[in-house]
């Protein structure tokens, strides 16, 4: 069982009541074009972790507007989000971790429709949104073009990549447990 590690259980009658922490895991994307489909890609690896499993994180991915990844993530206490980035410095394969609360938000437009920020915000109306998010946003090389394939330099990185996320998952799963 994954449960906040500073809360401690309480004790009804003989009974130790632990308090859970619903994680989600989402890969972003979109298959069809190159690197883009990078975040869904590793999701699809972290799903093979026997230790993921066990801890009960839900590990899911798709090609998902803002606005609908809402329902989705209603009720989670923490989502951790994949993505791929393009960034004018960056080299291909670098991971970028960030928060919610350090991405900009934009008069409505980015190349997922709404930008993420201006979704949750919104969505705190209506669901009940995770109090913390995390995105793993990975540098790529090209996402615009057609093709099923990831480009060689970012395909060459791919399992060292999946591996760096899995080792702060863990870590951070880890840092959780109390009991199982």
């Amino acid at each position: 069982m994954v449960v906040w590690k500073h809360i401690p259980p309480l004790t009804i009658g003989n009974e130790r009541v632990f308090w859970t922490m619903r994680i989600l895991i989402f890969g972003i994307g979109n298959l069809l074009r190159k690197d883009d489909g990078v975040g869904i890609r590793i999701a699809v690896e972290l799903q093979k972790d026997k230790d993921l499993q066990s801890a009960r994180v839900e590990i899911k991915g798709g090609n998902i507007e803002p606005f609908d990844l809402l329902k989705l993530i209603d009720g989670y206490d923490r989502l951790i989000l994949i993505d791929a980035i393009k960034t004018e410095n960056g080299s291909v394969g670098e991971i970028h971790q960030f928060k919610l609360e350090d991405l900009p938000s934009y008069p409505l437009r980015t190349s997922h429709g709404v930008d993420l920020k201006t979704a949750i915000e919104i969505g705190k109306m209506e669901y009940q949104m995770p109090k913390i998010i995390d995105i793993y946003a990975v540098e790529i090389s090209d996402g615009n073009s057609f093709g099923e394939e990831l480009t060689l330099k970012l395909g060459e990185r791919f399992f060292s990549i999946v591996q760096e996320i899995l080792k702060k998952l863990k870590s951070y799963i880890k840092d959780l447990e109390i009991d199982r």
